[in-house]
């Protein structure tokens, strides 16, 4: 079985073998389900039984030490506590607050591009890594975001490999392994997880100075992000002296930081790319979503947060499905079903809907400004060759070029 994009071969057998194929690996017993509606009926109708997760070893015991890691977390308590603290972003009232942070980075992603400083996809992993910071750490994005993006790419690009490693572990297959002291592998996994700790304390501390400032009226903060506002609501608890059994620890504010910063960027600059190639690709759809941006908001005008409701054909491309790129097919549908990137039923992203507003923002945004193309032969956009192995499938780098639209 291939460690890299080991789900081109389940697909493979699943053509062969059928829906659902029983492996053996080690000790371990490993079942492979390739059908949505199966996957779906498991995840969503059987979430009860279904959506647990193994405790993997590499993740738990060497990376995330004694720390509540959601990546990790069973249907515990402290998980419960976690997505109650996330509707504080994800709400309602959340996402309302989020539309004009997420107009601000799409905003300014616009105007990277137009300088042409950096390289397109420079200037769009700026902006996916900047927008998920400032509603994770508010005020702290903007501190140095371009020179976090390089600290943060480098760890994650590192983490990734560990965390797909542990996938098909030694440490799983020989238990026994994980009490030999010197197996090769440990010591880089130990350093992984120091390294993001000093990351998120540094992080954590700045945003803690930010907050000791505005409490003495010295700076004003318009957007706290969710860790701040966590940090001022449970304040605020402990001066009414209500119930704080079940505030966040320092340390725990920190992991949550850690694991929303890396979910939320990768899945969404994921999701964007694949969009952003599909509509290079694909110049007469390119015409359409630019046709609704001036329909929806009038020829010359830029969109806005305003308009995220009003534009369901970037709401559609968005929505597209990997084999063949056709958006028409979700402009009538009644209700929202949901991305796969972000997961199903009780293990589903809790920050969908929140990506999914920041996609149509970015999206309705650059195609009114911009017309794209290739600048250069047409990548190969198939999912074998045309996306990275990884535990978040993105397309490979594509060039692309941006020229401003007459208006």
């Amino acid at each position: 079985m291939p460690t890299k994009h080991t789900y081109l071969k389940f697909a493979e057998w699943s053509k062969q073998y059928g829906d659902i194929i029983g492996l053996m690996a080690g000790p371990q017993n490993i079942v492979i389900v390739s059908s949505p509606e199966l996957v779906r009926e498991m995840f969503v109708n059987r979430g009860v039984i279904y959506s647990g997760r193994p405790v993997l070893y590499v993740s738990r015991d060497l990376i995330f030490p004694n720390q509540d890691h959601m990546f990790m977390m069973q249907n515990d308590e402290m998980l419960r506590r976690t997505r109650t603290a996330f509707k504080r972003l994800t709400g309602s009232a959340g996402l309302r607050e989020a539309l004009s942070v997420q107009e601000a980075t799409a905003s300014k992603l616009v105007s990277e591009l137009s300088d042409g400083k950096e390289s397109p996809e420079r200037c769009i992993r700026l902006w996916g890594f900047r927008t998920a910071m400032t509603t994770i750490m508010g005020p702290v994005a903007d501190d140095r975001a371009s020179e976090m993006l390089d600290e943060w790419t480098v760890i994650q690009h590192r983490l990734i490999e560990t965390i797909e490693a542990t996938m098909s572990s030694m440490f799983e297959l020989l238990p026994f392994l994980k009490y030999v002291p010197f197996m090769p592998g440990k010591q880089n996994a130990r350093q992984i997880g120091v390294t993001l700790y000093v990351m998120y304390t540094d992080l954590f501390g700045r945003l803690k100075w930010y907050l000791s400032q505005a409490q003495s009226s010295v700076i004003d903060v318009k957007y706290w992000g969710l860790i701040g506002n966590i940090i001022r609501d449970q304040e605020r608890e402990k001066e009414s002296e209500k119930n704080t059994k079940s505030h966040f620890t320092d340390s725990q504010l920190k992991t949550m930081a850690q694991f929303v910063q890396d979910a939320a960027t990768d899945t969404t600059l994921s999701t964007a790319m694949t969009c952003i190639m599909a509509l290079t690709a694909n110049s007469h759809l390119l015409r359409k979503v630019q046709e609704e941006v001036e329909t929806v908001c009038g020829r010359g005008n830029v969109p806005s947060h305003l308009h995220v409701d009003k534009l369901p054909y970037v709401k559609a491309c968005v929505l597209e499905q990997p084999e063949v790129f056709n958006p028409d097919r979700f402009v009538d549908i009644q209700a929202y079903p949901g991305l796969y990137p972000f997961g199903l039923g009780r293990r589903s992203c809790p920050g969908d809907i929140l990506a999914l507003n920041t996609l149509i923002i970015m999206i309705s945004k650059v195609a009114s400004n911009f017309d794209f193309r290739f600048d250069g032969p047409a990548p190969d956009l198939s999912i074998e060759k045309g996306y990275g192995a990884g535990v978040i499938m993105s397309p490979k780098t594509f060039p692309v070029k941006f020229t401003q639209r007459k208006r």
